[in-house]
């Protein structure tokens, strides 16, 4: 049986695609934030980690919502090389308990809490 029409179409763009030699052109420099939170690449919002799945070559981690009954609901799945996972596990520790970021979510909170403040005194 041959391939679908629009499998055929794709594998002949491929083919015409990799007989023809790449000409590199430079790429603009990323911002630093770029580097970090590359444009494109979607996000997710997970109110904690629900579970580590661990295995040999790699490990799945499984992001969760609370689903209003004091549960959580699954949002997403990060699928990590192991060995990077436990880099990954290292750096975190590491920097969370860091002096500099101590210090910074300390004086955020303070921040925070005297906004707080400020909105609960009643306006005179």
């Amino acid at each position: 049986m041959a391939a679908p029409k629009s499998a055929r179409k794709q594998l002949r763009g491929h083919e015409r695609a990799t007989a023809e030699p790449a000409t590199p052109s430079p790429a603009p420099a990323p911002s630093p934030s770029a580097e970090r939170l590359p444009a494109g690449v979607p996000s997710i919002y997970a109110d904690q980690v629900m579970d580590v799945i661990y295995g040999l070559n790699t490990s799945k981690v499984v992001f969760g919502i609370e689903n209003g009954n004091g549960g959580l609901r699954p949002v997403a799945i990060a699928v990590v090389p192991t060995s990077a996972l436990l880099a990954t596990a290292v750096g975190i520790v590491r920097d969370l308990t860091s002096q500099t970021i101590r210090e910074e979510t300390a004086t955020r909170f303070k921040s925070y809490l005297g906004y707080m403040e400020e909105v609960a005194q009643p306006k005179a």
